[in-house]
């Protein structure tokens, strides 16, 4: 039996299928009612056999397959033609060529006929993209190329031929849906990799440490915030973004302190994060913040004053383990080193002020070391010139001008000035 289409009034689609099929057939007697048949909202009904041909004849593998190279061939070329200016190694007709070739290769799957259809769509549009994204993904025009059309008209051949009934508008959404699923996910990998080489521009193997840190932190980061009980929209997203934030940061910061300029600092995690929020300007509706959390709300401002907050906080727990946070250990017990080796950061409470280096703007360390506790107050006071270096140790130490503020260092320069007097008198 050969499959049509049965029109339910619309008209937004007219003669799709005979364009498809019955043109490819020849225009056979029979083929197909060539009539003004609506395919969008169409339900799929029997006609008469195709005068020649077996069912199975009609049906065959290799039938089924020729239709779908030409429907794929058919709206890839179109496609291709808006974008071939930016192709710079094929001409047009190369480039529709090898995309068929990849896209072709989703629709060799024999399943594809006995799943259900929204399975088969989903599948179908997955495998077509996974060679066309690992070929042609860094390619200047990916992001500006329409496929939509190509799996609908494709996807159709595979359908129809599964036996299967469903609103077509149903099947379209699915692969659609699919579709841009896929792509958004390819937006978000680039940004992640851009904004992993805009802080580490020079290191490839940190760089793609850190990249697999924003990425799978990202995911766990997601899941969490869906899985949270019942909150408002804004609560949720900050929910996501201080788990994405503290899940990489607590992955990758070994690569934070190997990255030239030291980049363990509030200031570096919160431009990476500015980035991340809209990472291709803020004009590019794209952020890495997902769609499906502020689709009510809409996205954050790249100068959100949350992920300063949110990053403050994470230094403050790193930093103070004491406090209830964190795994119970300080920032040198975590990298095995000794106790005044590394100094933890003060959490900083301004606003980012960017200063140039090599990827994005970033301030390098600006935290004040901290004094030694052990710091004896009773030193000998005839020791002038001692002491006299040990205060100008202290304010070297802690980027202090003028008076300084440590209580053990005032004592210090109290002790200096009594041993001054004395020696005058």
């Amino acid at each position: 039996m050969q499959w049509g289409v049965q029109g339910n009034g619309s008209s937004d689609a007219q003669g799709l299928w005979w364009r498809l099929c019955a043109a490819r057939s020849g225009g056979a007697k029979g083929s197909l009612q060539r009539g003004e048949d609506a395919v969008r909202g169409a339900t799929l009904v029997c006609h008469s056999p195709v005068q020649g041909q077996s069912p199975a004849e009609q049906w065959s593998p290799m039938t089924k397959l020729e239709r779908v190279h030409a429907a794929l061939q058919k709206a890839v070329n179109k496609a291709t033609k808006k974008i071939a200016d930016q192709e710079k190694d094929w001409d047009q007709v190369e480039l529709c060529k090898r995309i068929v070739r990849y896209l072709y290769k989703g629709a060799q799957a024999p399943e594809l006929l006995t799943l259900p259809w929204h399975q088969a769509a989903e599948q179908f549009v997955d495998t077509a993209m996974q060679g066309f994204t690992a070929a042609c993904g860094d390619k200047p025009w990916f992001f500006d190329m329409d496929l939509t059309s190509a799996f609908g008209m494709s996807f159709w051949e595979i359908y129809t031929g599964s036996g299967q009934r469903a609103n077509w508008s149903e099947v379209e959404a699915v692969l659609n849906g699919k579709y841009e699923q896929l792509m958004d996910l390819c937006l978000l990998e680039k940004a992640m990799w851009d904004s992993a080489g805009g802080l580490i521009p020079d290191q490839e193997p940190l760089r793609n440490k850190l990249y697999k840190a924003l990425k799978t932190s990202h995911e766990s980061a997601f899941k969490e915030a869906t899985e949270a009980p019942r909150m408002g929209d804004l609560q949720r997203v900050e929910l996501f973004t201080r788990a994405w934030i503290e899940g990489t940061v607590n992955k990758s910061y070994s690569v934070l302190e190997q990255a030239e300029g030291y980049l363990m600092n509030p200031d570096s995690v919160v431009q990476l994060f500015q980035e991340l929020v809209a990472p291709f300007g803020e004009e590019h509706p794209f952020s890495c913040i997902p769609a499906v959390l502020t689709q009510s709300i809409g996205r954050p401002p790249k100068d959100w004053d949350f992920l300063q907050e949110a990053v403050r906080q994470f230094f403050l727990n790193w930093n103070n383990p004491d406090n209830g946070a964190g795994d119970g250990l300080g920032y040198g017990q975590r990298r095995g080193a000794p106790r005044g080796l590394k100094r933890p950061f003060d959490a900083f409470g301004a606003a980012v002020r960017p200063a140039k280096s090599k990827g994005w703007e970033r301030r390098g360390l600006q935290a004040s070391a901290r004094q030694p506790s052990n710091l004896s107050a009773t030193q000998e006071t005839a020791d002038v010139a001692d002491s006299t270096g040990a205060v100008a140790n202290l304010e070297d130490k802690s980027g202090v001008e003028g008076a300084c503020e440590d209580p053990v260092a005032q004592a210090l320069m109290e002790q200096v000035a009594a041993a001054e007097a004395a020696a005058e008198g």
